[in-house]
């Protein structure tokens, strides 16, 4: 889960780079970065997320435009989130 975390949040950071700094797209895909990165750590640590890194922003409503544009990473994401959950028990 480390690597997986590890290098998802590095194709996160290379994609949210193409973007303008203020935009949207740039911000979503910084917050589902720093998610993902917080998520491998905690779960490897078990030192607990913040309320402000615990859900998606690529997979939500706010993200949800950008998600369809690519679905690769999206579902990548999903896929992530979904073993988190299911390592840490969450619902």
């Amino acid at each position: 889960m480390a690597s997986i975390g590890a290098s998802l949040a590095a194709e996160l950071d290379q994609l949210s780079a193409q973007y303008h700094v203020k935009s949207d797209e740039h911000n979503i895909l910084s917050w589902e970065a720093d998610i993902i990165r917080a998520k491998t750590k905690d779960a490897l640590e078990n030192c607990g997320l913040s309320d402000n890194l615990r859900e998606s922003t690529l997979l939500s409503a706010w993200g949800e435009s950008l998600a369809k544009k690519i679905p690769d990473i999206a579902n990548k994401a999903k896929d992530f989130h979904a073993v988190y959950n299911s390592v840490k028990k969450c619902t």
